[in-house]
């Protein structure tokens, strides 16, 4: 995926009850499935519009659109040491392939903590030549792990800071 923080699309005049709205693009190149996880720490809260990518023009949902979700609802990170807030989505070919994460930020954050506010997981159905090879090296009574409402083999990692915009 790529996630990119449009910083010229912050409006500091803008502000909500906290702190700056933040605009972060968002291309799943091609995934059907995503995770977006996003540090409570330095979010107050989150919203995702389909279709505004790298438009400059594009607002954030106002503030009472049923878009925005609090972060506070968040949970611990296994192995993160951070408490996340996670969004999902999945769908066919028939749906967008690029998004606008709008994060509305806290106003007291220390230096450093909002270095990888927001991370991105996106999911295929591929599999790269090394894992092709391990797999057919594999006995005969081998199987693959997957879950069974889960069974894509590849996932892409961004992620992005949100420290000192």
């Amino acid at each position: 995926p790529v996630l990119a923080v449009r910083a010229a699309g912050i409006d500091r005049t803008r502000r909500s009850g906290e702190g700056d709205v933040v605009p972060l693009d968002l291309s799943l190149g091609g995934a059907r499935r995503w995770v977006i996880a996003v540090d409570r720490a330095c979010v107050r809260r989150v919203a995702v519009t389909a279709g505004t990518f790298g438009i400059e023009g594009s607002t954030p949902p106002t503030a009472s659109d049923p878009l925005w979700r609090l972060t506070v609802r968040g949970k611990d990170g296994r192995g993160t040491g951070t408490t996340r807030y996670g969004l999902f989505g999945h769908g066919g070919s028939g749906t967008p392939e690029h998004y606008t994460i709008w994060a509305d930020m806290r106003a007291k954050t220390g230096p450093g903590a909002c270095n990888a506010a927001v991370t991105v997981r996106t999911d295929h159905d591929a599999e790269t030549v090394t894992a092709r090879a391990v797999r057919s090296a594999l006995p005969e009574w081998a199987t693959t792990f997957g879950k069974r409402d889960f069974p894509l083999k590849l996932a892409y990692v961004a992620t992005a800071s949100l420290d000192g915009l």
